[in-house]
């Protein structure tokens, strides 16, 4: 019976960068959006729950709002849904990296962080997405 040889950490750890460094994808329904791994790191920071990483995270929000200035309308919204998704979380990604006295409020810290980039990538919202947001609002009613 033979068994295949366990790979090295350095093997490990060459595969865990690469995965990082990937740049991660969100399919709508028309198009597949990828978001660069700096824009990702920032997203992640985000969502960290310890509130001593606070002024990176505020810093973070600032740094996605000038990312979505730049970026596509597609972009743009992919990035909003993704702050949207952390706001919803039940339960963060880095809850387990952190200690109990960290995650008895750490869930309010990624909340607030997420809204705060929120309103930084908001206002890269074209106008006509805007206006055509609220003419469906209007005909719901």
């Amino acid at each position: 019976m033979k068994t295949e040889p366990k790979p090295s950490n350095d093997v490990k750890k060459r595969n865990k960068q690469q995965q990082q460094q990937q740049p991660s994808t969100t399919t709508t329904s028309s198009e597949e959006v990828q978001q660069k791994p700096h824009t990702l790191r920032l997203l992640r920071l985000i969502q960290s729950t310890s509130p001593s990483t606070s002024t990176h995270s505020q810093s973070a929000c600032l740094l996605l709002g000038q990312i979505a200035q730049k970026s596509s309308s597609t972009i743009v919204w992919d990035l909003l849904g993704r702050c949207v998704s952390t706001l919803y979380s039940t339960s963060s990604q880095n809850d387990n990296n952190n200690n109990k006295k960290d995650n008895s409020s750490g869930g309010w810290y990624s909340r607030l962080y997420a809204a705060q980039a929120m309103e930084c990538i908001g206002k890269a919202i074209p106008i006509q997405d805007c206006a055509d947001f609220f003419s469906l609002q209007v005909e719901e009613k």
